[in-house]
């Protein structure tokens, strides 16, 4: 199970041995799917996180850049995949830890 210790420690370690900003992806037990930018804060039962709008949100938008913010608690959480981004994909950042 994810916790606060793994959002607050680990995540941040295994992005750092990847040497880039690497992509992080959370997958909910609704199937739901987020894009973590970064995560702003880490609480005992949930963190709160700013996410890549999902596909069908991005053709709404102007800009890019503009994030959703999210409150996630840990134990809805099935799925953590860490992954380096498509060089063509328009995002400017993958994963940026919180105390950087």
């Amino acid at each position: 199970m994810y916790d606060k210790d793994f959002f607050s420690t680990t995540l941040p370690d295994l992005a750092e041995q990847m040497k880039i900003y690497p992509g992080v992806e959370i997958t909910l037990v609704d199937g739901s799917k987020f894009d973590i930018a970064i995560i702003r804060q880490e609480k005992d039962n949930y963190f709160v996180a700013d996410v890549f709008p999902q596909k069908e949100e991005e053709d709404k938008r102007k800009k890019i850049d503009e994030l959703d913010r999210l409150v996630i608690p840990y134990d809805r959480i099935v799925k953590i995949i860490l992954f380096i981004p498509d060089p063509s994909q328009e995002r400017k950042i993958g994963f940026t830890p919180r105390n950087e």
